[in-house]
Formats: C-alpha cells, structure tokens, sequence
C-alpha cells in the first residue's frame, strides 16, 4: 500500500510525544487497514476482578493495561466499513476491522496524556513550565 492510500486521524484532545513517522511506518509494514496507537495510562481508579460475586483481585490504579491513544493511521478502504453517517468510529467499523484481523497496533512507550477534565489541563500547565517531552521548540 502507498503512503497516498493512507492518513492520520487524532482526537484533538491527547497530548504526547509519539513519533508520527514511526506509527505510519509501522502501518505501511503491516498490510493492515488501521494502525492504532496504543500506550499505557495510570488508571485513576483500582480494577476490581469479580467472579461469582467475590472479588478475586484488586489493582490499585493500574498501568498493565493498553489504551487506544487516539493516534491512528488509515488506509481510505478502510472507510467502507463506515455504514451510516454519524456512526462513531470506535463502534461497529473498528471492531468489524478487529474481527476480520485488519488493524495493527503501534506500542508507544513515551508521553501520552490525554485532556478530558481541568485537573488534567492544570497538571499539563504545570508540566509545560518544567520544559516538557512533548514541547518541539526553545524560547
């Protein structure tokens, strides 16, 4: 697949230092329709196992798991699989391209944040003044 095939889609309301470059490398490798970023965030809350009732184990605020990173590169066929027009793209498109084995995963290890409350955009402010990761230019 070329690079004219494919492009990059982003929420708008993460925050990291991901190599672009890479991710799209690692997509036109693979032969797979999407490309996924995944990165590993602290949960702000403890995971709880449940079987029968009782719980079996209690993580507090975990990092073992991998989050989609709201990076994402796509080759333009992977649009058919969009049936209506404001369905939403984690819903049925993506988990039919998951079930027919079309999506590859870019494991990123950096900084990653994502902004869905104030707490996280003061943090971010306050991590911007010690000259941040994701900052690409020197006053």
């Amino acid at each position: 697949m070329g690079h004219e095939e494919n492009f990059c889609l982003t929420y708008g309301d993460g925050l990291s230092n991901i190599n672009i470059k890479k991710v799209i490398n690692s997509h036109v490798k693979s032969n797979k329709l999407v490309t996924v970023s995944a990165v590993k965030s602290i949960s702000r809350f403890g995971n709880l196992t449940i079987q029968n009732n009782r719980l079996s184990s209690f993580e507090e605020k975990s990092t073992n798991n991998w989050v989609n990173g709201g990076f994402f590169v796509i080759n333009k066929k992977a649009l058919k699989y969009i049936s209506k027009k404001k369905e939403m793209w984690e819903k049925e498109p993506l988990k039919k391209l998951v079930k027919e084995k079309k999506v590859n995963v870019y494991k990123h290890h950096g900084f990653w944040q994502c902004v869905d409350h104030q707490r996280e955009l003061d943090e971010l402010k306050l991590l911007w003044k010690n000259n941040p990761k994701w900052k690409i230019w020197k006053d």
